[in-house]
Formats: structure tokens, C-alpha cells, sequence
């Protein structure tokens, strides 16, 4: 993974320095903050994806800049003929009011607008974009033609002093008609804007130096040896940076320039077939990154869908349990009614059932015959909780002593549980307490609060976790 990490930031860095990440800025800059993450990743299967993600993203750049620069190339020949042209001339004169400069800011600013609607797939508007800046960049291409006329004519003038019609013939030849292109064009005889007008200065500068550089080596016949000996050396250097075999120990020890260029020819064929296999290799990489990783994915969804089928099925319980208990409290409120007992469901899923119809004759634990029916009621009421254990709790108001109301409450709790195991209930499900006056409900100030005070409760006890 580093070393694909490397190749890749190796890639990026070649397609920055050619210029090309120009035409792509936005997705360039993710593809390198992409790779920036791969790079400082921790977990080393996160990198891998990290890398995967920034060599698409890269791929999106340079096919993004490589389609722009197919499209427009009229457009960018011109702005480098004026930034070649504006290179010529350094001691021209700038203000802010230059009509030249004027137009190179416009159409700079509309070359920016064209990338950045090419970038987000708005072609019309790059297109009409990419138009208004190339016409910006004809405007001061042809404003700035006088002037590198004028400079052409002044270096043409020197190159001549200097011997360039006798010694540099074909490349004086050249500079004058670039410079004649110029001049049709400015005397309108010329439709067409000249290309690469710069090339009229830079012909007559090349001109004027071949003309010294022969006139020097005539004035010094051996300094046509040396020449020789450079470019012999120079192709000697050439062929051992490309691997071929050099005798350093033979002073005549040279190579035709054929070989060196079929060497060069042998050489780039070697790194396509290197840079074919990497790249054969990066794809497998890829391929079996993705396969892991459909792998683990259809694992998750798997143990996702398991886990929530459990889930389906535990709600599912719990509805159906809810449900059920609802019903069965529904069912037990029907059996006592609403005249003999209120029912409350506690949080802890424990049943209260207060039996306000249940009385006892002052000071006494005996149950009347009356409330036989109820005690059946009451029994056939419990047995819909036939898993629980119940508790029969007995209540007092304060009036009397607090040990002899204890005792009371308790006779009376025992007298209910008595009287449920004679009904049928199994006395191992029942506890029978008494809490005298401690626990009461209701004001002990008052008849009606000591009447609600003097009860029995019987709790269903919550189910056992």
C-alpha cells in the first residue's frame, strides 16, 4: 500500500508540474487530499479505500483537464503565443489603463469561469465562456503585433550586422518571413492572426548567435575539433543514462545516433510494458479489495438481517406478552367488577386488587357468609395469574392499640388466605401480612378516611425475572 501511495503522489506530482492540474483544479485537490488521508490512515483496510477513492478522483482529474485542453485548443495556442509574446518584450512599458493587459486579465477570468462550468458539467456555459476568453486573448495578440514588429525588425537589423544572411542563412531566412506575417497582418493584407508571433524575435535572436558562434569558430580552426568532441561526448553521456555498454577506457569510443535513438526507443518500450503491468497489478489490488469488501458487506448484511430478524422476533414477544397481560387484567377486572375491588397494574408488573367491598365487624377477623360469592370471584380471578405468588395484605385505621391493630390486620389477611385455600387456591402461592395502621390511605381524621383505611389488599405479585 505505500508504495501505491508513493506512485500515485509520483503521478500527481508530474501532472502538477506539466500544468495540467490547471484545467482540473477542484477534483485535483480532492484527489490529493484524498491521498493525503490514505497516506496518515491508521486502520490499514480505511487506507485502501482511502487510496482506491484518490486514484479515481485522479483519474476524473486528468481525464477532466485532458478533455478541456482537446476542446479548447485554439483557445490555449493563443494565450501561450501572447504569454510567449509578452516574454519577448520585458521592458515594455504596463499600466493599469494597458489595453494589452486589460484584455489578458479579461480573458484570463473567463478562462477560470470555463474551467471552473467544465468541472461542474455545465458544457454550454464553458463553451460560451471559452469563446469570450479567446476573443480577449485575439484583441491583445493583435494589439501587441506593432510592437513586436518593431523588435523583430531592430533584432533582424543586428543579426545582419552580425553576418546572419551568410552564416545563419535558413534561420535569418525564417525570422524575416515571421516578421513579414506581422507586418501583412498590421497593413491588414492578412486575414489570418499569425501563430506563435514571438517566433519572428526569437528566430532573429537565434539567428544573431549562430552568426558569432561561426564566425568565432573560423577565427579558431581547432575549435571545430572541440565541437565535435562535445557532441561526441554529449552522445556518450546520453547512452550510458539509457544502459548501454560504453569502453570509458577507449578515447575513440563512440555511438551513431541511430543506436541511441533505437536505445531510447527500446527504453520507453520497457517502462510502457513496466507502467502496463503496475498498472495490471493495481487493478487485481483493486479487484480484490472490492471483492473483500462485498465479502464483508454481505457478512454484515447477513448479521444484520439476523440480528434484526431477533429483534422482529423480541418485539414481536414483548407485543404479543403486552397484549396478553392487557387482555388477562382486562379479564380479572371483569371477574371481581367495579363494585367489589379497584384494580391498578403497578410499574414493577405487579396487580394490586383492593377489595372496597370486603368488611369485617369491629375487632374481628371473621369473614361473613355474605361474601362467599366474592371469595369465589376472587379465587377464579387469581387463577389467571396460576404462575405468580400473591400477597394478601391486611390495613387498620389508628384508632385502638398499634400491636393489637397489627394483629388484627394480620387474623384478617389470614382469614382471606384461609378462606381462598377452601376455595382452591394452593395456600403455597399465598402470604398473608399484616401491617395494622402504618400504611394507611386516607385521613385517619375522618369516618369516610379510617373506613378506607380498614382494607385488604391482595397484590399479584410481579412475575420472577
Amino acid at each position: 500500500a505505500d508504495i501505491d501511495i508513493e506512485q500515485l503522489s509520483l503521478d500527481m506530482e508530474r501532472f502538477e508540474q506539466h500544468g495540467w492540474s490547471q484545467f482540473a483544479p477542484d477534483v485535483f485537490q480532492q484527489a490529493k487530499s484524498l491521498l493525503e488521508q490514505a497516506r496518515n490512515g491508521v486502520d490499514p483496510s480505511e487506507s485502501t479505500a482511502q487510496l482506491e477513492r484518490a486514484r479515481r478522483t485522479f483519474e476524473e482529474a486528468k481525464n477532466t483537464a485532458k478533455a478541456f485542453r482537446s476542446r479548447y485548443t485554439s483557445l490555449l495556442a493563443l494565450r501561450d503565443d501572447l504569454n510567449q509574446a509578452l516574454v519577448t518584450l520585458p521592458d515594455r512599458p504596463q499600466s493599469p489603463d494597458d489595453v494589452v493587459s486589460l484584455h489578458r486579465a479579461q480573458a484570463e477570468a473567463k478562462l477560470q469561469h470555463a474551467i471552473q462550468s467544465m468541472e461542474k458539467g455545465e458544457l454550454n456555459i464553458s463553451r460560451q465562456a471559452a469563446e469570450e476568453a479567446e476573443m480577449h486573448y485575439r484583441r491583445a495578440i493583435e494589439n501587441l503585433l506593432p510592437e513586436l514588429a518593431d523588435a523583430a525588425k531592430r533584432m533582424l537589423s543586428h543579426a545582419a550586422s552580425q553576418g546572419a544572411k551568410r552564416y545563419a542563412l535558413h534561420t535569418y531566412a525564417t525570422a524575416k518571413a515571421k516578421l513579414q506575417e506581422l507586418l501583412d497582418f498590421i497593413a491588414h493584407r492578412r486575414q489570418q492572426l499569425p501563430s506563435r508571433p514571438a517566433d519572428a524575435i526569437r528566430l532573429a535572436e537565434r539567428a544573431e548567435k549562430l552568426a558569432r558562434k561561426v564566425r568565432e569558430l573560423r577565427r579558431d580552426q581547432a575549435s571545430f575539433e572541440s565541437v565535435f568532441d562535445h557532441q561526441r561526448q554529449f552522445r556518450l553521456k546520453i547512452a550510458q543514462m539509457i544502459g548501454m555498454d560504453i569502453d570509458d577506457r577507449d578515447p575513440l569510443a563512440d555511438i551513431p545516433e541511430e543506436e541511441i535513438l533505437s536505445g531510447i526507443q527500446d527504453l520507453k518500450r520497457q517502462i510502457e510494458h513496466e507502467r502496463i503491468a503496475r498498472e495490471r497489478a493495481i487493478r487485481q489490488l483493486a479487484k480484490k479489495h472490492q471483492e473483500e469488501m462485498e465479502a464483508m458487506r454481505q457478512q454484515w448484511l447477513a448479521a444484520s438481517s439476523q440480528e434484526l430478524a431477533g429483534l422482529k422476533e423480541a418485539f414481536r414477544a414483548k407485543l404479543e406478552r403486552e397484549t396478553f397481560e392487557r387482555k388477562r387484567l382486562e379479564q380479572l377486572r371483569g371477574i371481581l367488577g367495579k363494585e367489589v375491588a379497584d384494580v391498578y397494574a403497578n410499574i414493577d408488573g405487579s396487580i394490586l386488587i383492593r377489595l372496597k367491598a370486603l368488611k369485617f365487624p369491629s375487632g374481628s377477623s371473621r369473614i361473613s357468609s355474605k361474601y362467599k360469592e366474592l371469595i369465589e370471584n376472587l379465587k377464579k380471578a387469581l387463577e389467571l395469574y396460576g404462575e405468580r405468588t400473591i400477597r394478601i395484605e391486611g390495613h387498620t385505621d389508628n384508632r385502638g392499640d398499634l400491636k393489637m391493630n397489627q394483629q388484627l390486620s394480620l387474623k384478617r389477611a389470614e382469614a382471606v388466605r384461609d378462606a381462598l385455600i377452601q376455595a382452591g387456591i394452593d395456600g403455597s402461592r399465598l402470604r398473608a401480612l399484616g401491617y395494622g395502621e402504618v400504611r394507611p390511605i386516607a385521613s385517619n381524621e375522618f369516618a369516610k378516611g379510617r373506613e378506607m383505611n380498614r382494607r385488604i389488599d391482595v397484590v399479584i405479585e410481579a412475575p420472577k425475572k
